[in-house]
């Protein structure tokens, strides 16, 4: 839905204080990845490499009560062979 926010939602929503947005991110960025890795047509390795530095620092930037609920997109991060090229 992000798509039929105005340019002050959107801001709002993609804010690193947002907490929620951020841990909402990460997942999705993550799901994009994997998507990708998996569809007829990979996605540029540059993309790759962005999306799961995004998911990295989304991650890492939330205080530690709320890490938690990050643990499978940080942890996809760590242990995709893809994800180290």
């Amino acid at each position: 839905m992000t798509n039929e926010m105005d340019p002050d939602e959107f801001s709002h929503f993609t804010n690193d204080r947002n907490l929620t947005a951020q841990i909402l991110l990460a997942h999705f960025w993550m799901l994009s990845w994997l998507l990708d890795s998996v569809g007829p047509v990979r996605g540029f390795a540059m993309r790759e490499e962005t999306l799961l530095r995004w998911v990295e620092r989304a991650a890492l930037q939330l205080p530690a009560s709320h890490r938690k609920y990050v643990l499978w997109p940080l942890g996809m991060t760590k242990h995709l062979p893809e994800a180290a090229t």
